[in-house]
């Protein structure tokens, strides 16, 4: 138990679940200060003037820059400075647009947030940073796919299309993420966002929508990254296999609701029945992964 419990593997997660930690609160003291010149300013709209108002958030952004720019990025210091310039940043697009009525879309917005806030998060090179990066391009997206039912090239497709490319967006960030910082939190929470997305984008699918075909094969080739995601792993994660478990209890559950009538109480306690009976073959499967992987793991920990 003591081999166990002092293994490389069980010091490795401590100290990634350390550094989440801290990352996550200085993050959330930073987001917290800036919400707090929100609240003041939403307060006093009506007392302040156009200068008084940009003014306020134009000096904060400056103290933030000057905080980033005396403190190296790498440091607790100069991080909290870049993470205020990218939630202020949004904030100063946001009171442009109320002050000014522009006509905007609201996606336009957060797609160049992202885009000029991006800078910030590739300087600090912090997990936490991009993971508030990623939501607000993730938020950027949904809004964008609400108001299309085209994707790219290929006209007159159905919301399910875009909801699983933008799970299939996400699945190539977590990737790309896993490999450029090293961050398995910040990989599963995207690994979260593909799976919702997924799993909206196959419900759509399944209840009947336009271009059936290709957003099969987009489906496929999800549920095959998701897979591909927990096997390439080092050591191998059975995360990404969890969530795809679920989004195949769901989906299948969809489709069996999708094709029966439920013209008696027998459907709906055949229904219930093949929700018990999938959840149980899925966790007897991942149970028996889990424990494969964790011996391998620690048999090579223990070679090394």
């Amino acid at each position: 138990m003591n081999s166990l419990t002092n293994s490389p593997i069980s010091v490795r997660t401590a100290l990634q679940w350390q550094n989440f930690w801290q990352t996550s609160l200085q993050s959330a003291g930073i987001v917290s200060l800036s919400a707090g010149a929100i609240f003041f300013l939403a307060a006093n709209w009506q007392h302040m003037s156009r200068w008084q108002r940009f003014g306020l958030f134009e000096a904060l952004f400056l103290l933030c820059a000057m905080l980033a720019w005396r403190k190296s990025a790498a440091s607790t210091s100069g991080a909290l400075g870049l993470t205020g310039l990218t939630v202020l940043t949004g904030v100063l697009f946001g009171l442009f647009g109320q002050t000014f009525q522009t006509g905007a879309n609201t996606y336009e917005l957060f797609f160049a947030w992202a885009a000029l806030s991006a800078p910030f998060a590739w300087l600090s090179r912090q997990p936490g940073l991009w993971a508030f990066w990623c939501v607000i391009l993730n938020i950027a997206l949904t809004l964008y796919a609400q108001t299309r039912t085209d994707w790219l090239f290929l006209p007159q497709f159905s919301y399910s299309v875009n909801w699983l490319a933008l799970g299939v967006i996400n699945l190539l960030m977590a990737w790309v993420f896993l490999h450029r910082l090293g961050s398995q939190w910040l990989c599963r929470f995207l690994l979260v966002c593909a799976a919702a997305f997924i799993t909206t984008g196959s419900l759509g699918m399944v209840f009947g929508s336009n271009g059936g075909q290709f957003a099969g094969i987009l489906y496929l080739a999800s549920c095959a990254a998701l897979w591909a995601f927990s096997w390439h792993a080092k050591p191998k994660d059975i995360f990404a296999i969890t969530l795809l478990a679920f989004n195949l209890i769901i989906t299948s559950t969809a489709l069996f609701a999708r094709y029966s009538e439920f013209n008696n109480i027998g459907m709906f306690f055949a229904l219930s029945f093949w929700v018990l009976i999938s959840s149980g073959i899925a966790f007897s499967v991942l149970l028996k992964l889990h424990r494969l992987w964790h011996v391998e793991a620690n048999t090579q920990a223990n070679m090394s």
